[in-house]
């Protein structure tokens, strides 16, 4: 029988953490008992089944299903409630849906109350045409009384806030490439819990993911009282609801378990590498190694979200503590990974501009390679930023360790990253420089770029393109097909391309 990690969250603990954590380690200790016999069961299963090594590769998730149940079932397992756990509670479902809705529960409460004109903290039928407008929808009166019967699913002829809330976050989602705020959906959103292998769920459970408290170290994430169960659940059908391959979504199932931002490890990564090659294959198994050491240069210039594109990098392996190169094959998949990560423990911060800039500049870089939905999700953070400069970030950051009494320049993750802000960093030039070229080249100043002032852009960048290629790009960009580039389509492609050359000197504007 091995043991849980003992490792400890760099922060400071107190003794109510410390027993907290000692108390998770012995039941998980109990729960991980079993995992040795999990890898003579897959030797059993490999030496009976005989796949070849093709098959053994995860492409889709029949083969992965088909061998991890032939690996559960070939051992003891723990002792089941009779009652079967449901995949996620209600709350946790909710907590999961507006994550895919964009909304968090504040800012529907906001829309309550707009909806509630009288603010008697509930709903009357009379009311609900306010929110059809607010869906830029015009709804007659058997419209409003089908959907408030929708709504109002304890039948008391009124709409108080949780129910308002839960039908919200299911029918309603963000809208960020037209001019309306938020947007109705054709049918209500299904999560896909019964679209989650069952033989997933059974090797969180002998994980005792259900067991470990999921904490944050990040200072705008927080544990939302759930378990690390939980939040790979929710990272797995996030992925899975924006389009993700079988393998990402594989991999986001299982990505915190190595080791956790904390230090805090789910199983001994020794003993379990073998167990997850067999059941998943080893494209999916090499993602969730390499996740903790990529997650940990997510602050560097040259790490996983800030490096230039289209190239390997380096990064201290969290296992061996080697310095090894991180293929660029699998820099697409891995940013997906970090960034569902990230967006499923975050507040869904809509009133601070300084922060979803930040939010912004620290995806940015990485646009091209994300899904659709995580690229949208990242404009969002632009837009919601709006007016925001790279010195404000800095002076909160900055603010934020003098206020606890620290020295961030002292602090080996943020010491580094701020510098990307300060004068002369990476970002501050990078701002000073976007506005340069816009003062020249966006001839009437309303922030847009029409084809002919596109063609000086790139001729500003001295890509020798040819008129058709830039005609293609423009195209290409214009994700609103409106015939022009705001800012934010723009940014997709420049950005990248900011980071790749400005720091070649292969940047300036010719005027």
């Amino acid at each position: 029988m091995f043991a849980i990690s003992g490792k400890t969250s760099m922060r400071p603990a107190g003794a109510g953490a410390r027993a907290q954590q000692q108390r998770d380690t012995r039941h998980c200790n109990k729960v991980l008992g079993v995992i040795p016999r999990c890898h003579r069961a897959v030797a059993t299963y490999k030496a009976q089944a005989a796949p070849s090594s093709q098959q053994n590769a995860v492409t889709g998730a029949a083969s992965a299903t088909s061998t991890a149940t032939a690996v559960v079932a070939a051992q003891p397992r723990p002792q089941q409630p009779q009652q079967q756990q449901q995949v996620l509670s209600a709350e946790q479902q909710h907590f999961s849906l507006e994550r895919v809705s964009g909304f968090s529960r504040v800012m529907v409460r906001h829309i309550f109350e707009e909806v509630d004109a009288d603010g008697s903290g509930a709903l009357e039928a009379g009311e609900l045409w306010r929110l059809g407008q607010q869906l830029g929808e015009e709804w007659d009166a058997s419209e409003c009384a089908r959907i408030f019967a929708e709504i109002d699913t304890d039948h008391s002829g009124e709409i108080m806030f949780d129910e308002f809330y839960a039908w919200f976050v299911a029918h309603c989602k963000a809208e960020d490439e037209t001019n309306k705020v938020l947007s109705r959906r054709a049918t209500r959103l299904n999560l896909g819990l019964d679209s989650i292998p069952p033989v997933m769920l059974d090797l969180l459970a002998l994980y005792g993911t259900d067991q470990i408290k999921q904490e944050c170290t990040h200072p705008l994430h927080s544990g939302h009282g759930r378990m690390l169960r939980d939040h790979l659940i929710s990272t797995y059908l996030l992925l899975k609801q924006w389009g993700n391959s079988d393998t990402v979504c594989a991999a986001g199932m299982f990505h915190a378990i190595y080791e956790r931002a904390d230090g805090m490890q789910a199983c001994d990564w020794r003993q379990t590498r073998p167990l997850l090659q067999g059941a998943f294959g080893k494209e999916v198994e090499e993602l969730i190694y390499l996740f903790p050491s990529a997650h940990a240069s997510i602050y560097k210039e040259d790490g996983l979200l800030h490096a230039p594109l289209g190239r390997d990098f380096t990064l201290v392996d969290f296992g061996t503590k080697e310095t090894i190169t991180f293929p660029d094959r699998l820099r697409a998949a891995m940013c997906e990974l970090e960034f569902v990560n990230g967006y499923d423990q975050s507040f869904l911060e809509d009133q601070d501009a300084v922060q979803n800039m930040w939010a912004y500049y620290q995806h940015a870089n990485i646009l091209p390679l994300l899904s659709k939905e995580a690229q949208r999700i990242v404009m969002r953070y632009r837009k919601l930023g709006e007016g925001a400069t790279v010195k404000q970030i800095c002076d909160w950051h900055e603010g934020r360790f003098r206020a606890a009494g620290k020295d961030i320049d002292a602090d080996r993750k943020w010491g580094p990253h701020i510098k990307m802000f300060r004068q002369g960093g990476r970002y501050d030039l990078l701002e000073k420089k976007v506005n340069e070229i816009y003062a020249i080249i966006d001839e009437n100043g309303d922030g847009d770029l029409q084809l002919p002032e596109f063609n000086k852009l790139v001729q500003a960048l001295d890509l020798q393109w040819s008129e058709e290629q830039v005609a293609a790009k423009f195209m290409e960009l214009d994700r609103s097909g409106d015939g022009g580039l705001d800012r934010f389509e723009a940014d997709l492609w420049f950005i990248p391309l900011f980071n790749q050359r400005f720091l070649m000197g292969q940047l300036a504007p010719q005027q």
